[in-house]
């Protein structure tokens, strides 16, 4: 086997070991929750804590506030990147009654800028927050901002 064909090989148990090690932290987080409403977002599982973080206003991470959009029983949130963004997805917990989102942090790769997207809420917790409270985005000075939903 060539020095190089070692480097790959390392590389690959490597990387496989770190996606193995984050499966098993998702899985912990799970299997450490004692009651159902202790029980991890898809957020929450591998590490998101709910808290503020950059705003929905920020001009060069959003063109403009993102929007909850209602297809029939799915829901989104969908968003247009900003003028100097890099990539990144918003996280969602159920909060006092409502559905919180908030972004904590950006990858530091790509450029975005312009192109819309959208991200599933799939989390049976989530949804029944959404109807129940709405939605809103958690500033960086700890205020909400509600977000708009969209019936498409």
């Amino acid at each position: 086997m060539s020095h190089r064909t070692s480097f790959f090989a390392a590389s690959f148990v490597a990387a496989s070991l770190v996606a193995a090690s984050l499966v098993a932290v998702g899985l912990l987080a799970t299997a450490c929750a004692s009651s159902p409403a202790e029980t991890p977002t898809p957020s929450t599982a591998l590490g998101w804590r709910p808290g503020p973080g950059f705003s929905c206003n920020d001009s060069t991470l959003f063109e403009k506030c993102p929007e909850v959009v209602q297809r029939g029983d799915e829901w989104f949130l969908r968003w247009t990147y900003g003028s100097d963004a890099f990539y990144y997805t918003p996280n969602y917990e159920p909060r006092d009654g409502r559905l919180v989102f908030s972004l904590r942090a950006t990858t530091s790769t790509g450029n975005p800028s312009g192109k819309s997207t959208a991200l599933e809420i799939e989390d049976e917790q989530a949804i029944r927050a959404l109807r129940q409270g709405g939605a809103v985005w958690w500033e960086p000075d700890g205020s909400y901002v509600p977000l708009r939903v969209v019936p498409e």
